[in-house]
């Protein structure tokens, strides 16, 4: 969990998807301590973290909190400014609040792609 104002700050120079949240959970996993697929030595970690933070998602939701899903932070600079994590893969920062009413999503959240561009029958 990052919650102190002094690691927050940190947080909002590795990302400028903070959205000056009071709480975000850092989700990752280290390398090879997951389970590995073995026809061809894939990393599960990775899905692992993924379940870990959609149950975070779901969490925050249920207490009426809003929940971000940020993927887009300076990977570097994750490493230097918390330490604590320079072992691990991070997979995101969930940004954690109650969300501004007046806030408006992307314009890029009301694009869809075509069912057939996503799904195909086997």
């Amino acid at each position: 969990m990052v919650q102190s104002d002094e690691k927050l700050d940190k947080l909002k120079e590795i990302t400028k998807f903070h959205y000056n949240a009071p709480l975000s959970i850092a989700i990752g996993f280290v390398p090879g301590e997951a389970w590995i697929r073995e026809s061809d030595q894939k990393d599960m970690g990775i899905v692992d973290a993924s379940i870990a933070a959609t149950s975070v998602w779901y969490a925050a939701a249920d207490l009426g909190l809003g929940c971000v899903w940020v993927s887009s932070f300076d990977t570097e600079k994750q490493k230097e400014y918390f330490p604590e994590m320079k072992e691990c893969e991070m997979v995101a920062f969930m940004q954690i609040g109650y969300p501004d009413p007046s806030g408006k999503k992307a314009k890029w959240h009301y694009e869809k792609k075509e069912k057939a561009d996503m799904f195909f029958e086997l």
